[in-house]
């Protein structure tokens, strides 16, 4: 009887676990290197949204200056 591919994934699974376990050192680079995927996107994401914000203050700062602007009359 051929093991389906549940059981193969168990097995890879669990060697994988076991060679982790023996090697700590590697357990923790990955685990560190996922935190720091986990942080970057957070970091970016946190950027990318005071980017937005910035650029909504801006823009109608801009509209307002300009609408000012608009309604000077120079004497002649």
């Amino acid at each position: 009887m051929n093991p389906g591919a549940l059981e193969e994934a168990g097995k890879f699974a669990n060697s994988v676990a076991t060679a982790l376990g023996s090697q700590p050192m590697t357990l923790a680079m990955i685990v560190t290197n996922i935190m720091l995927i986990v942080f970057m996107f957070y970091s970016q994401n946190q950027f990318y949204n005071q980017r937005q914000e910035l650029s909504k203050i801006w823009i109608t700062e801009n509209a307002r200056t300009i609408d000012l602007l608009s309604r000077c009359v120079v004497p002649k």
